[in-house]
């Protein structure tokens, strides 16, 4: 009696726990939705080849002009309301002012963003519509992570750590750089990118700040809001801390390994494969996030039923250790099976190392500015103009 007593508490128990999981399944798979339609209409309309038209623009017609233009106002007018409502807590003027007033500044903003897009559309052939394309990604992550937490009730740490947090935050950025470093060189070494990092014959110092400030301030802060702050942040609620950190570094790792096993399975060699927008992309993105949310869930469950069978707590930074430790052997043996290369083994374990040093960072900090800065240099290292710049020295 005393056996099935206990076994229905861990029942009611763990139904938050699986209530969480798929709550984040459902923000990444809306992440996921979101981003790639944004992305097909932004690829259509700005990377497409301009005709020689100026008065009609790309593809001779003055609506695409007019839908560029409202897609580059809308993501502006996104950028600045994200960002003021990131730093109200931290910047005065921000935090007096009401939503109406801010509503109206996003407005203007994105009514001047318009006008701009409209004219500079046949003017500038590269720099803004890349720069609308790249903030594609970092502007939904971002958004539609706080609009979760927001919809949850869920408190942002948005407080930058202290002085006493400075061996913490030197660690999380000393395992990002040797992650990113580690794969620029296998990209040298073997042209092979893990992630399919496009490398351009040439960098300018503009491609370099475009990078810094997208991939690096933008994009980490998008992982980190998105999978630290919503995804650890609502996991830590409802079970151990050193659960969510095992949970969101499985996440990640599983996701990224899966992909290019489902786009085997599916057949899918990436997104022009498919005339469909809700095609195998979309079938494999969706499959990824669910393979990564069930091995989450397992990890977490084993170490949760680990620490009741040694009657010890497991402390975040030995559970993202050895999860870290875990993934790696397991994506090494899986190598030998299935011929992995080495670039793409490195790329799993270093992704593993550097969510794992954010969430650790995260839960010794409680700053999402952290786990920022670890994807932040990640990311500028691993795929972005900075990354063909330190390949082109390397050359």
């Amino acid at each position: 009696m005393t056996d099935q007593s206990l076994q229905q508490l861990q029942s009611r128990n763990s139904r938050p726990v699986i209530r969480e999981f798929i709550g984040a399944a459902a923000l990444l798979v809306a992440v996921v939705v979101v981003s790639t339609v944004l992305t097909e209409v932004v690829e259509y309309f700005a990377v497409a080849d301009a005709t020689t038209d100026a008065a009609t623009g790309p593809r001779g017609g003055s609506t695409d002009r007019v839908v560029f233009a409202v897609i580059v106002a809308g993501l502006g007018a996104a950028v600045v309301g994200v960002g003021s409502w990131l730093f109200r807590e931290r910047v005065a003027t921000f935090d007096s002012l009401e939503e109406s007033a801010l509503f109206r500044i996003s407005g203007v903003i994105g009514l001047v963003l318009f006008v701009v897009a409209y004219l500079s559309v046949g003017v500038f052939d590269a720099p803004l519509p890349d720069i609308v394309f790249d903030l594609v990604g970092p502007v939904t992550m971002g958004g539609l992570a706080i609009g979760y937490l927001q919809y949850r009730d869920a408190p942002l740490q948005l407080g930058l750590p202290d002085g006493e947090a400075l061996p913490t935050v030197l660690g999380v950025g000393g395992v990002a750089v040797i992650a990113g470093s580690g794969q620029v060189v296998l990209s040298y070494s073997a042209r092979n990118g893990v992630f399919g990092s496009f490398f351009r014959p040439s960098v300018s110092f503009i491609d370099i700040l475009l990078s810094v400030g997208i991939v690096g301030i933008l994009g980490g802060a998008g992982f980190a809001l998105l999978y630290t702050a919503a995804v650890q942040g609502r996991l830590r609620t409802v079970t151990q801390p050193a659960n969510a950190v095992v949970a969101v570094t499985t996440l990640l790792a599983v996701r990224s390994w899966a992909i290019p096993e489902l786009r085997l399975l599916i057949g899918s060699g990436g997104r022009s494969a498919s005339p469909s927008l809700f095609g195998p992309s979309i079938v494999v993105a969706v499959a990824a996030i669910t393979s990564g949310i069930v091995a989450a869930w397992v990890f977490a469950y084993g170490l949760e039923t680990l620490r009741h069978e040694i009657d010890r707590d497991v402390t975040p930074l030995v559970a993202g250790i050895g999860v870290v430790c875990v993934l790696t052997f397991a994506v090494s043996i899986a190598a030998g099976i299935r011929g992995y290369g080495i670039g793409f083994v490195w790329g799993v374990a270093s992704l593993s190392a550097v969510s794992a040093a954010g969430s650790v960072g995260f839960e010794r900090t409680r700053s999402v500015w952290v786990p920022a800065l670890a994807f932040g240099a990640y990311w500028l290292l691993v795929d972005s103009a900075l990354t063909q710049l330190l390949i082109g020295i390397l050359s």
